[in-house]
């Protein structure tokens, strides 16, 4: 009996423990700084080459934290005592600047939850404005949380701020960035902007989120640093009202005019069809051309390449022919290759720079460069297509290199 009573202890023991392992329970608080021990991996820079940067870490000189050695980041034109390291000073004329945080990764703590940023700050800029910036691809772009300029505090104080953003922010790339658009001298030594105390909640997700979505827009600068530790996916709503996703393998480095590209590059972007034809993309036989749909990435003029392929995905837009254009030199390429799976590396063992296959409604292409991509309907496909009601036909002639 005794020996009965214990296994069944034990069994509902071991229960509790895979329950709470498995636990659908939101993890809470996982990622929180207040800068006590230095800079924690937070990093200044500027927007714009040209920018001055008073960006420092040190003691705060204004509002509750005064005289308290509490550290925080805050613009300071002065030079910083090291006796106190008190920040002094405010921000510079025409300064475009950010202090942003390390990588934070918060699907390693699961996928699925809402994410809840706080902070602190005192904000006191009355030729500028502050804001506070996130990114769920590693930095390569910013949505807007937060903006105001003015003095936004309440006798010079501090003030607790949290806003929380949608699950597509629970990603391996979260950063975070403080950022101030100064177009004056500051007047006075209580303007500027400082911040402290920042932390990263995954709560459960419920609605009523501050930022929906971190969709790129048509044409979005790109900030790309280099080889990266993870994938990343980027998906554009394009002007067409349509999505286009460019997805970059870990570990890939970009290059333009054969250097490795250090700036960037923009993100998708569609081509009006108002405006533009096939001829206009080098299409050869352009008067039997239906259906076009083009959409740029990269750059206007010169092509970027990549050591790794990486993947395009265009939605709505399976069954037409594609190709890579470049219409500065009237130059088309039909990708005639059909992939037999959603694998770049299917690339090298064919021996061709791009391929591409249809995921349902979307057409992938995977391609070791970027510049326009045209897709469309010859137009005796297109009639062909009407009268047998089916996608299938289509196919078959794209595989057998029918155009």
């Amino acid at each position: 009996m005794k020996k009965n009573t214990l296994g069944l202890l034990c069994a509902l023991l071991l229960l509790g423990v895979s329950s709470q392992a498995f636990s659908a329970d939101a993890p809470g608080t996982v990622y929180s700084e207040n800068f006590a021990s230095g800079t924690a991996g937070w990093a200044s820079g500027k927007l714009i080459s040209s920018s001055p940067n008073s960006w420092r870490l040190g003691v705060a000189s204004i509002g509750y934290l005064q005289p308290y050695p509490w550290y925080c980041w805050g613009t300071a034109r002065d030079p910083v005592n090291p006796a106190t390291n008190a920040l002094t000073g405010g921000y510079f004329a025409r300064e475009y600047s950010y202090v942003k945080s390390p990588n934070i990764n918060l699907s390693a703590h699961g996928v699925g939850y809402a994410v809840t940023l706080g902070w602190m700050d005192y904000m006191n800029i009355h030729s500028g404005s502050g804001s506070i910036e996130v990114s769920n691809n590693y930095g390569l772009t910013w949505k807007e949380l937060y903006k105001a300029s003015g003095d936004q505090t309440v006798s010079g104080s501090w003030r607790t701020i949290s806003r929380t953003l949608a699950p597509m922010f629970c990603t391996s790339g979260f950063r975070v960035r403080f950022r101030i658009d100064s177009y004056a001298q500051a007047y006075t030594a209580w303007q500027g902007f400082y911040f402290d105390n920042v932390s990263v909640s995954l709560v459960t997700a419920s609605g009523g989120y501050s930022v929906l979505d971190a969709y790129l827009d048509d044409d979005e600068w790109i900030d790309y640093p280099g080889p990266m530790d993870g994938p990343v996916d980027l998906t554009a709503r394009t002007y067409d009202d349509n999505l286009v996703t460019l997805s970059i393998p870990a570990n890939t480095t970009a290059y333009m005019g054969g250097a490795e590209l250090t700036d960037g590059f923009y993100g998708p972007w569609y081509e009006d069809d108002d405006y533009e034809y096939p001829e206009d993309f080098g299409i050869p036989n352009p008067d039997d051309v239906v259906d076009l749909v083009a959409y740029g990435v990269g750059d206007d003029y010169e092509k970027i390449t990549f050591d790794n392929p990486v993947r395009l995905q265009f939605n709505g837009q399976a069954g037409k022919l594609v190709g890579w254009s470049n219409p500065y030199m009237d130059e088309f390429h039909l990708i005639d290759t059909m992939l037999e799976a959603d694998d770049g590396s299917l690339l090298g063992s064919l021996g061709v720079d791009a391929g591409y296959l249809n995921i349902g409604d979307d057409l992938v292409v995977w391609t070791n460069h970027m510049t326009y991509f045209v897709m469309y309907v010859p137009e005796p496909a297109a009639a062909l297509l009407l009268l047998v009601g089916g996608v299938g036909l289509l196919a078959r002639r794209r595989r057998i290199g029918g155009n």
